[in-house]
Order: structure tokens, then sequence, then C-alpha cells
């Protein structure tokens, strides 16, 4: 005869086969806790949610250990599926859009940092040979700021006196210096660039029509509508882009003046420099008309430069 005692369901074999027996399985408290936290991580999210987490991993523990006096798995497995997916899962997800937002604003300001060491650049040009840099010989004005962004050894590799797409120049497309991307925006072929600058129809000038022995550089006495005002650089769209040693710039259109600049992958926004040095971004929806007035070098009847 068993010396336990019969009247404790939980003392032996025969009071668990007495509690199957003669008594019905209770639900395990704790499962339903799980369940009721679980759901209240609609509310409370986190802190709700992980209690029912635990709760329900208790109520397992203890269910699985019961020999069958207790039940409840499922409300214990519902409690803490409902807490992982509302008190984790709901505000990863939830998160993503401000994690997105955080990356593109790193990348633009890095391209506004890049935007700026080349004008920086084409200011200490200026400072050293008394004129803005042109293209020269057929090779693009960011070919001769290779010396003054610390790029002399790839400058020297070029050959001056050939295009930039003779043989010994156009070997060197793929080496384009990290500062002319533009990390905000879509990723180029290799030795493509989105910085350009406004030539033509009032801003920088074209071959023919400016100072120096290509006809195509120009100095600050040229920029009338003054250096903080007038656009030195832009971000174009990536349809827009060309090689980086090829002499190509932003035809200016007066009629259209901001066609092609931007970002259409993305935001649409763009960031420009002015010949002072500073750079800005400016949203898709800025008045043209200021754009306009930005990009010429002479302001007479311009309507105020505002952005």
């Amino acid at each position: 005869m068993s010396s336990q005692n019969p009247s404790n369901p939980y003392a032996g074999t025969a009071g668990v086969a007495a509690q199957k027996t003669n008594m019905p399985a209770r639900t395990n408290g704790l499962a339903v806790a799980s369940l009721v936290l679980g759901g209240l991580s609609l509310i409370f999210s986190c802190l709700t949610g992980l209690f029912g987490l635990i709760l329900g991993i208790v109520a397992l523990v203890q269910i699985g250990g019961s020999n069958g006096a207790q039940k409840g798995k499922g409300l214990a497995i519902t409690g803490m599926l409902l807490s992982f997916m509302l008190s984790i899962i709901v505000p990863l997800a939830m998160l993503l859009p401000a994690v997105s937002a955080v990356r593109h604003a790193s990348k633009r300001v890095m391209t506004l940092n890049n935007a700026r060491m080349l004008q920086l650049a084409q200011l200490n040009y200026e400072s050293t040979h008394m004129r803005f840099p042109g293209n020269d010989n057929g090779l693009s004005w960011r070919v001769h700021i290779l010396p003054f962004i610390e790029y002399q050894d790839l400058y020297d590799q070029f050959n001056l006196d050939e295009p930039w797409d003779s043989p010994t120049n156009f070997a060197l497309l793929d080496q384009m210096p990290e500062c002319f991307k533009s990390p905000a925006g879509e990723e180029l072929p290799p030795g493509k660039t989105r910085f350009l600058r406004p030539v033509g129809n009032g801003a920088a000038p074209l071959p023919g029509e400016g100072e120096g022995e290509d006809q195509a550089s120009f100095s600050f006495g040229m920029l009338t509508g003054g250096s903080s005002n007038t656009f030195a650089i832009v971000e174009v769209d990536s349809d827009y882009a060309v090689n980086w040693t090829q002499p190509s710039d932003y035809n200016f259109d007066p009629e259209s003046p901001m066609a092609g600049l931007g970002n259409a992958q993305t935001t649409g926004g763009f960031v420009v420099a002015g010949y002072d040095g500073s750079v800005m971004y400016l949203e898709p929806d800025v008045d043209p008309n200021a754009i306009k007035s930005g990009m010429t070098f002479h302001s007479d009847g311009d309507p105020p430069r505002r952005f």
C-alpha cells in the first residue's frame, strides 16, 4: 500500500491518477496572464509584451511539468506570439522609415560636403591662376582641380595636350575621386558624376564667351550678381550625369531653369554650391525664378535671390 497521502493530488503516481480521473485540469493562471498581456501589447507595446513573453515561458514550463493537471498551452503560446509581434516586430517596422530617413540625411550631408570640397578647390585654383578653371584642351575643369583636392599623382597621369577620350586619358576614367560622387543619388556607372557647372545663357561662359586662352574660363570680375548668390556647381539628375573627365556641363535654359536638376530616383531635391564656397540643399518645390537668378552671373532685372 502506498504511504502517500491520497488527499494530495501531487503526492505520487496514485495521486496523479486520482487527479486525472476525478478532477478536471484547470487552466494555468500564468497562461491566461500571458494572453492578456500579449493583447495589452496593442496598447502598451514593449512593457506588457516583455512580461507577456516571460509569463508565457513560465506557464509552458509549469504546464509541461504538471502531468496533465494544468492546461492552457495554446493560451500561453498565443500570448507569447502576440507579445513578440507587438512588442518587437511592430516597433521595428515602425522604426524602418525613421532609419531610412536618417540614412538619406547622412548621404545628403556627404553630398553637401563633396560639393563644398569641389568648390573650394575651384577657389584655390582661382587664387593660384587668377581665373577659374575652364574646360582646357578637351579636358573638364574637374580634371584641372585635381591638384587642389590632393590628387596631384592622378593629375600627373593625364596628358594635358590630348582630349579626355584619348587612349591615355580615357584609361583614367575609372579612377574618379570619391568627392565627385553624390551619395544621396542613384548609384551611377564608374566614372560618372552628377556635379556639373551651369554654363551658357548668362551662366558660366561657353567656349568663345569667356577669358583666357581657351575663351571659356573667367574671373570673379564677371560675377556681378555676387559670388554668394551665383551657383558654381549644381547636382543634376542621374540621366544628366556625365563622365567626370569629359568637358561637359549643365546647359542652362532660362525658359526651363530646373530641367535636369535634382534626383528623380529619390526625393527630387538637389545640392548647389555658390562661388563663395557655400553649399545648400534645395527642395524640389523651390521657386524656379530663384533658380534662374542663381544660375546667371548678371543680376540686372533679376528677382531677389531667395532660396
